[in-house]
C-alpha cells in the first residue's frame, strides 16, 4: 500500500470519526435539553405541592369557613385565602402545560378544573377577582383557556 492510500484512508476514517463525533454530541445535547424539561416540571410540581400544604392549616380553613358563612375577613385571613385560590392556579397551569406536552391526559385533569372554572367558586370562594390578579402572571395559552372556562355554566 502507498504513503498516500494510507493517507487517504486515515484522512477518511478521521472524518468518519468527526461525524460520529457531532452525532453523539447531538444526541447529548439532546438527552440534556429532555432533562432539564424534567427537572423544570418536577420543580413546578415540587413548588404546587409545598404551597398546597397550607390546605390542611386549620387557620385556612376558619378563612374559608366564614367565606362560606357570609362574614368578614380580617387581612391576615384575606392572605392566606389569596395564596389558597392562587396555589389552584398555579397548579393547573402546570397540568395545562403538562396536558400541552403530551405527559397528562386532558380528560381526567383539565375536566375537573373546566367544571370548578365554571362553577366560578373554590369552596365557596369566587374565582373571578382572583383570576384578574393572577392572569397577568400565565401564559397566553393558559389565560385563553381560564377565560373560556371561567364562570361559563
Amino acid at each position: 500500500m502507498k504513503n498516500a492510500d494510507i493517507g487517504r484512508a486515515v484522512q477518511i476514517a478521521a472524518n468518519f470519526a468527526v461525524v460520529a463525533g457531532i452525532i453523539f454530541l447531538g444526541v447529548e445535547l439532546h438527552q440534556n435539553n429532555e432533562l432539564l424539561d424534567a427537572e423544570a416540571r418536577q420543580g413546578r410540581i415540587d413548588r404546587s405541592i409545598n404551597g398546597q400544604n397550607f390546605f390542611g392549616n386549620p387557620d385556612v380553613a376558619v378563612a374559608i369557613a366564614k367565606i362560606q358563612d357570609g362574614e368578614d375577613l380580617t387581612s391576615v385571613e384575606r392572605l392566606q385565602v389569596n395564596a389558597y385560590v392562587m396555589s389552584f392556579f398555579r397548579l393547573w397551569e402546570a397540568n395545562f402545560e403538562e396536558v400541552q406536552r403530551g405527559t397528562l391526559d386532558d380528560s381526567t385533569i383539565l375536566m375537573r378544573q373546566r367544571r370548578i372554572l365554571r362553577k366560578g367558586t373554590i369552596n365557596g370562594i369566587p374565582l373571578q377577582d382572583y383570576w384578574a390578579a393572577y392572569k397577568g402572571f400565565s401564559s397566553a395559552e393558559f389565560r385563553e383557556w381560564v377565560e373560556e372556562n371561567l364562570g361559563n355554566k
